[in-house]
């Protein structure tokens, strides 16, 4: 595995700054070998016959991630304006190939099932926010904006291996498309008092998902506008004693890769 960090923090003046950072990771040519023996036995545990599995798997992994910041300091006090623009790019191509022997119970050989995938994975996330921070005596305001578009096809390929014909199955074989674009908006409070303190938030987002799946020629689409309110109270009664309250409406989204997971085999009727 390599890796390769980038960090510039650049002050431009007083009031403005600029930070890039970018990660770099290349993980190529990861491989697996495994080999398993299993013996199958009838109610009587009297032995009936057995197989061995043979796996190779190769694993190659690229992912860049580049993040550009600028910050702006108003005159007023406390007073900023954030500007981030992030990209991701990742990569993973994965391919094995199984075979497994059969035999009876005097280890005589009956048959061979052998087959292979060849699968791969592409994601891009583009994302855009700004933030805006202010105080106003005792209360603090924050608001801002995000876009986030992600484009991701994942796919594999099931090959039968007949001899030295490699036949493609298609009924598990498939490419999966998904695009997903989020526009999101926020704000947040926050009011100190003598022995209170207040945190109030709210931000919406509106989702526009479509995944297509090649191999059952299936569109499914997701357009959505939900609210998220979030308010945190804390009393301190003294030095000693405190009281809070705490309530927030969040959404969890998997990720990008395990919407359409690569199937690691065992043997062809065994498999992660």
């Amino acid at each position: 595995a390599q890796n390769a960090n980038l960090i510039l923090d650049y002050t431009i003046d007083d009031r403005n700054s600029l930070n890039i950072t970018s990660n770099l990771a290349v993980s190529p040519n990861k491989t697996f070998d495994n080999t398993s023996e299993n013996f199958i036995r009838n109610a009587q545990n009297i032995l009936d016959s057995t197989f061995v599995s043979r796996s190779n798997l190769n694993n190659d992994q690229f992912n860049l991630a580049v993040d550009l910041n600028y910050v702006h300091r108003f005159k007023k006090e406390g007073a900023t304006l954030s500007l981030n623009a992030h990209y991701t790019d990742y990569h993973v191509d994965q391919n094995q190939i199984v075979s497994s022997d059969y035999f009876d119970s005097n280890n005589s050989f009956i048959r061979n099932f052998s087959f292979l995938t060849n699968s791969e994975q592409n994601i891009q996330i583009y994302t855009g926010q700004v933030d805006y921070a202010a105080t106003f005596g005792s209360l603090s305001f924050e608001s801002g904006g995000k876009f986030s578009n992600i484009n991701s096809r994942s796919g594999m390929d099931y090959f039968n291996v007949v001899g030295n014909n490699q036949i493609r199955n298609s009924s598990l074989s498939d490419i999966y498309d998904y695009d997903e674009t989020v526009l999101a908006g926020y704000i947040t409070m926050v009011q100190n008092w003598d022995k209170f303190s207040l945190k109030a938030g709210l931000r919406g987002e509106q989702t526009n998902a479509e995944g297509r799946s090649f191999s059952v020629t299936e569109i499914n689409t997701q357009d959505y506008f939900e609210l998220f309110p979030s308010l945190y109270l804390l009393y301190t009664q003294s030095d000693n004693h405190s009281l809070a309250f705490d309530y927030g409406r969040k959404l969890s989204r998997p990720k990008y890769q395990d919407l359409n997971p690569f199937l690691y085999f065992l043997n062809e009727n065994n498999f992660n």
